[in-house]
């Protein structure tokens, strides 16, 4: 059931500034998704370690480490996806209208101060 999804990112997508959204790397000429999916709660271990694997393997090879499609591993990931700027623009937004965190799932950016990070 896992899949890798390898999507052209060229065109309308990086005719839009960067600055303009919160998708970032808009210069990018394509995007991996790394989906691990399976039914048999007995695999876990060895289908996170696929992805994992996978998600190493392409590294040496991408210009942009993380996008926004990410597994929960913390605001740091999260900070990674957007970078501070528009991190602190999308804190101010979820303060704003969603100060109790009632849509949390995926990446979570969590309302408040916005996180420092090293």
């Amino acid at each position: 059931m896992s899949k890798i999804m390898i999507g052209n990112l060229l065109g309308a997508v990086n005719r839009v500034s960067d600055d303009e959204t919160p998708y970032s790397h808009r210069d990018a000429p394509f995007i991996i998704n790394i989906i691990s999916m399976w039914q048999d709660t007995t695999k876990n271990e060895e289908n996170i370690k696929w992805a994992r694997d996978l998600w190493n393997a392409v590294q040496p090879f991408a210009t942009v480490g993380v996008r926004e499609l990410l597994d929960d591993r913390g605001a740091d990931r999260v900070m990674a996806a957007y970078g501070k700027k528009k991190y602190e623009r999308l804190v101010a937004l979820k303060n704003k209208y969603d100060p109790t965190n009632f849509f949390s799932l995926n990446q979570n950016i969590k309302p408040g101060k916005m996180i420092m990070t090293k």
